[in-house]
């Protein structure tokens, strides 16, 4: 059962995709990214976790929704960025602490048409719909507890991201506890990696 959860302290119960996301003026680093010029194919990601816990290979995905207030109509893509096998910067390093990992994740050429592709009709979507319609930015993650580690009902995140590979990482969001609600004991399981 594929279980997403987004980052930012929700708690989310077993067996449905959690799917909501924050306006992207709600957080000031993101605030600063021009959605509608912002080259993704240099956005990278990075993931801090226990060292138990199992990214899916689908662990970073990246959404962005609008709905016209005008028009009615409304807009959602998700990304899902490949992982990369590039080692970790100094930064990455002195953050990934003992019992912790860190794994960084990539716009790759597919995924970044699809970003361009799919941004183009959100913002032809805007422009029939001036004034102060926010566009939403999520951050989504995907992961499992691998057999015999021992976790309470909530998993510790970090999350970096930098909008150029020239320029360091930056904490985007701080260690966010994603918590579970489990409707019975057996559902517990389903968190565990096959």
């Amino acid at each position: 059962m594929n279980i997403y959860t987004r980052l930012g302290g929700f708690v989310f119960l077993i067996g449905f995709t959690g799917c909501a996301s924050v306006p992207l003026m709600s957080l000031p680093k993101l605030a600063r990214i021009d959605v509608e010029t912002i080259d993704v194919s240099k956005v990278e990601v990075a993931i801090l976790t226990l060292e138990g816990v199992r990214l899916q290979d689908d662990a970073a995905m990246l959404t962005l929704e609008f709905e016209g207030k005008i028009t009615g109509e409304k807009i959602k893509g998700r990304f899902v960025l490949p992982q990369s096998d590039e080692p970790l910067t100094k930064y990455l390093q002195k953050r990934t602490k003992t019992g912790m990992k860190m794994e960084r994740y990539h716009f790759d050429e597919a995924t970044s048409a699809d970003f361009h592709s799919f941004r183009s009709k959100l913002f032809a979507l805007k422009k029939k719909n001036p004034g102060k319609n926010p566009i939403s930015f999520g951050v989504m993650t995907r992961p499992c507890i691998t057999a015999g580690t021992n976790f309470a009902d909530s998993i510790p995140l970090t999350v970096y991201l930098r909008t150029d590979p020239n320029k360091k990482f930056y904490k985007l969001l701080k260690k966010q506890n994603m918590k579970f609600t489990f409707k019975n004991p057996e559902d517990r399981k389903k968190l565990i990696c096959k």
